[in-house]
Parts: C-alpha cells; structure tokens; sequence
C-alpha cells in the first residue's frame, strides 16, 4: 500500500505556518474543538508590536486576515493505494473560520483528520517559545524539523535536508550551505543545539541540548 499528498491553494510562507501552529495548539487546548478569540490575540502570540495606544495597527490586522484567506485556502489531497492498480482520494482543507459578528470574536476550527494525518508532525515536540526567538526561516524550519525526532543526536546530508525542510534548491550550493550554517548558530544562540553541532563533509551532525 501507498499514498501521497499533494498540495493545492496559494503560496504559505514561514509566517503562515506559525500561524497555523499557534491555531492548532489552541484549538488543542480548547479541546480540539471550535474556540474563539480576537484578532489582537493572535497577533500578540505571533510577536507582533501593538502601537503606543496599545492596539494593533490596521496594517497588522490585514496582514493577519491575509495570512487566515490563505491557510483557509489551503487545501490538501490525499491519494491511497487500494491495490490492483487502483486508488482513492479525498480533499481536506486544514482550517476553517468566520467573525462572529453578534460575538464579536474570531472563531476558528481545526480539521482533525488533517491533524492526524498530516499536522501532527507540525506540532508535536515544537517548543513555541525557542521558535519565537528565532528571526531566521531557514532556522525556524530546521527546529521543526528536529523536534520531530525522538533522538537527541542524528546526522543527515545537507542537500537532503535542504529538501526537506523545504528550502529552495535552486539557489547555489554554497548559499544553501551558508544559510543552513547562519540556521544552526541561530539554534545554539537559544540553546536549542549544543556547541558540538556542525556541518562536515556536507553532513549535518546534530545534537540536541
């Protein structure tokens, strides 16, 4: 037996999938159930600034609505083998939400079956304070992947990893190196990775703190 995932809707960014998390984990919290909020309560947890009057500016609130559209968006196909050649396939989408407007509040809901299926490894292990801490994509994309894993230490080719955190390969060798070096300073700075974490030979030799 086999399957695949494909994926259909617009272009998400690293900004998106914090989002996405910080969405899961309440909705995790609350029961893996509907629950509500406000605006200005995600964009506290996703780290962004509030004005000197202490609200959210416009441009934040629409940045945040955009980022919503998109992952509402999002939409996932999932292909299974049934044998003999023949397979089976269904459309989920990860999020669904809507304004309240008798409430006044934001609700939004998590599809279980894509957390199952396909948001577990998004969420499982992921410390959100250390990946708050971190500026760097490429970083925030490697402490989730490494979090993913039960073992302290590992090893993996860079180009390999590159790949699968979703980087874009097109981009020289060298620069891959380079920002795959800048992601691991960042991961020590926090106190993620220990000191003794290092590229060589084009192989990745991590060990976790």
């Amino acid at each position: 037996p086999w399957g695949r995932i494909e994926y259909y809707g617009p272009d998400c960014a690293m900004q998106e999938e914090d989002l996405l998390i910080t969405i899961i984990r309440k909705w995790i919290e609350n029961g893996m159930k509907e629950f509500g909020c406000q605006y200005a309560e995600l964009l506290d947890e996703l780290g962004y600034k509030r004005q000197k009057d202490g609200k959210h500016s416009t441009r934040n609130r629409r940045t945040l609505k955009e980022m919503l559209m998109r992952l509402g968006l999002a939409a996932f196909r999932c292909i299974f083998s049934r044998g003999k050649g023949k397979t089976s396939g269904l459309v989920t989408h990860a999020i669904s939400f809507n304004w309240d407007d008798k409430e006044k509040i934001l609700k939004i809901d998590v599809n279980k079956w894509f957390v199952g299926t396909i948001g577990r490894g998004v969420v499982t292990g992921i410390d959100l304070k250390e990946r708050k801490a971190l500026k760097g994509d490429t970083a925030k994309a490697l402490h989730r992947f490494l979090s993913s894993h039960s073992g302290s230490e590992g090893h993996i080719n860079v180009f390999v990893l590159a790949q699968v955190i979703g980087m874009n390969m097109k981009q020289p060798r060298r620069k891959i190196r380079q920002l795959l070096k800048l992601a691991i300073r960042e991961l020590k700075r926090i106190g993620f990775l220990q000191e003794k974490s290092r590229i060589k030979d084009d192989v990745l030799h991590w060990h976790l703190s």
